[in-house]
């Protein structure tokens, strides 16, 4: 039962692939309209919050926060600090299948504690619209998670980055 759910989930991601490139090139349109591949000599960018400090070289980029993604210079969305591997593959020991109605039961506590912990993706079955679990940092024992759609939180991540990059110069 479980190779037929991995093969399921194989398959989704795979149409997905499109969805990821163009996420992918927006994201990295993003840091080129800031100066960041100009400015920075760095193969990838971290999708995060960050600290810049100025060195005698430039500016160097520290990520403030988890990193789950990155954005290489040829557009390429990576998991976390980016090691050539393709997204789809990469997420996939991550990602469960669940209903967008069952998305609360979805995501369990496991590893909340962590301070960064892994990620947690859920891919509506229905909709095939991917989310990510994020999880109060206070660690409210009544605090729900929240699935916010991979698209938003890269976009939201991509403009944080943006703006403490435009901060520091």
């Amino acid at each position: 039962m479980r190779d037929l759910d991995d093969r399921e989930l194989r398959r989704r991601l795979e149409l997905l692939v499109p969805f990821f490139r163009a996420l992918g090139y927006r994201t990295l349109e993003t840091y080129a309209a800031a100066g960041v591949l100009t400015t920075l000599p760095d193969a990838s960018f971290p999708v995060s919050d960050a600290r810049f400090r100025p060195t005698a070289e430039g500016l160097t980029c520290h990520p403030h926060g988890p990193v789950y993604f990155t954005i290489t210079r040829a557009g390429e969305l990576e998991l976390g600090t980016g090691l050539g591997v393709p997204l789809t593959e990469a997420i996939i020991r991550y990602v469960q299948l669940a209903r967008e109605q069952d998305l609360e039961d979805a995501g369990d506590e496991e590893g909340a504690t962590e301070e960064f912990p892994p990620p947690r993706l859920v891919l509506d079955t229905e909709t095939s619209r991917l989310y990510i679990v994020a999880v109060s940092r206070a660690h409210e024992p009544k605090s729900r998670p929240s699935f916010i759609p991979v698209e938003q939180y890269i976009q939201e991540r991509a403009q944080l980055f943006v703006e403490a990059f435009r901060a520091a110069r």
